[in-house]
């Protein structure tokens, strides 16, 4: 029997680092996914897109710099 949510591939484009020592764990943004999900074509806003994966928009944006990923579109 065909299922379709056999084909839906859940992505977690968040990873939380614990240091085991005391403070808030480190969240860390996938870059592939970063990358694939700023096209212009998406037209998703900084503040919509970190509401939406748990961060706030300067962690989002501070990902960007580190990673060069800059809003572009592809032809």
């Amino acid at each position: 029997m065909y299922s379709e949510e056999s084909q839906i591939i859940h992505v977690q484009p968040v990873q939380i680092g614990r240091t085991g020592h005391r403070g808030r764990p480190r969240k860390t943004v996938d870059r592939n996914w970063l990358t694939d999900v700023m096209l212009t074509r998406r037209k998703i806003s900084l503040q919509a897109l970190a509401d939406a994966i748990g961060v706030h928009r300067n962690t989002l944006c501070n990902y960007m710099k580190l990673y060069s990923v800059y809003i572009y579109s592809v032809l």
